[in-house]
């Protein structure tokens, strides 16, 4: 076994993949998805034996980068609706996104990257 890929961040969601698709045929009595389920879990187990270091790399970087921006999106947006002291706007202009303080009624919003005003209401 030595020289194998082993595990990664790629095989895990492949594996959770897999066990959210077996559970829901199970449930909902679809075989075909059992066996879309199991290319999922073959996939895993071919890339955690594999000898291909390199381009199991490779995919699971991709993977992980993918996963991480997503992941980072989740996370702001449920940091925003956790703040209580801020407003989120984002400029018309560039779209980049600013927090003002809450309850300062309508104020003058001015970008920090393209100094494009705004009027909103906080």
């Amino acid at each position: 076994m030595q020289g194998r890929h082993g595990n990664d961040g790629l095989n895990v969601a492949l594996m959770v993949v897999y066990l959210v698709l077996a559970i829901t045929a199970q449930f909902a009595r679809l075989p075909v998805l059992g066996y879309i389920a199991a290319i999922f879990v073959v996939l895993a187990f071919f890339r955690m034996l594999s000898r291909d270091n390199t381009r199991r790399y490779r995919e699971n970087a991709w993977f992980m980068g993918v996963f991480n921006k997503v992941k980072k999106a989740f996370q702001n947006t449920s940091d925003r609706y956790k703040d209580k002291t801020h407003c989120y706007f984002r400029c018309p202009k560039c779209k980049r996104q600013m927090r003002v303080p809450k309850g300062r009624g309508k104020i003058s919003i001015t970008c920090p990257s393209c100094r494009h005003e705004f009027i909103k209401t906080t």
